[in-house]
């Protein structure tokens, strides 16, 4: 117990490589135990060592899964555009943790969406918002699928609609509403919202505000 301690205080003042080395002796002394590999993980993470870091959640899970371990399989697994393999992920996290069930289908919703594959990406974003409706982050997700894979620009807008709705301060929902409000004709309506993004600190709103609206 107190190798331990002291290894995760080694993690947490930034000493990562002597953290895993310390990690790998603990799973030397007891391959079985899942808790290691999940702290080794998260250490090779902190040393961009992804694919180490996916081989150790992977053991940690298998030997005793957890919602944490496997949200961070699946996203290092999109990271590295293992997408079959993150949607793999993502599945059993909607399984195993029904209190966060829309975190794991809105993370499967972007996978599908990586793979070009919009309807199954909306359906994802949808069932996650029907257990958490007042998510700002999913209508987001969902309005940029249909904006940009199925081509529902009028669906877009009403989700990005009802993001700025839920946080107004979410400056990439206006700046990417104004791109649509654009495209179909409405530069009066795009400015307004490119001028809102900026003021929220969006560089590129305000490119494009200098560069396009009067």
């Amino acid at each position: 117990m107190l190798w331990l301690i002291i290894t995760e205080a080694k993690a947490r003042i930034g000493d990562h490589y002597g953290a895993i080395d310390d990690y790998s002796k603990l799973i030397e002394f007891d391959t079985n135990n899942a808790y290691p590999y999940g702290l080794r993980a998260n250490s090779k993470e902190e040393i961009n060592d992804i694919k180490g870091a996916i081989d150790d959640y992977s053991k940690s899970f298998d030997l005793k899964p957890d919602c944490f371990i496997i949200y961070r399989l699946g996203s290092l697994k999109n990271q590295v555009e293992e997408y079959f393999g993150a949607i793999e992920a993502f599945t059993k996290g909607i399984k195993l943790c029904q209190e966060t069930a829309d975190l794991f289908y809105g993370e499967r919703g972007w996978a599908k969406s990586f793979l070009d594959d919009g309807k199954g990406a909306v359906t994802d974003f949808t069932k996650g918002i029907e257990l958490n409706p007042k998510s700002h982050w999913l209508f987001y997700s969902r309005g940029k699928t249909k904006a940009y894979l199925l081509n529902d620009n009028y669906g877009a807008i009403a989700d990005f609609t009802k993001a700025t709705e839920l946080e107004t301060n979410m400056s990439i929902a206006y700046f990417e509403r104004g791109a649509i409000k654009k495209d179909l004709g409405d530069l009066n309506g795009a400015c307004a919202d490119w001028r809102k993004a900026a003021s929220l600190g969006d560089k590129d709103a305000a490119q494009w505000v200098r560069d396009q609206c009067n």
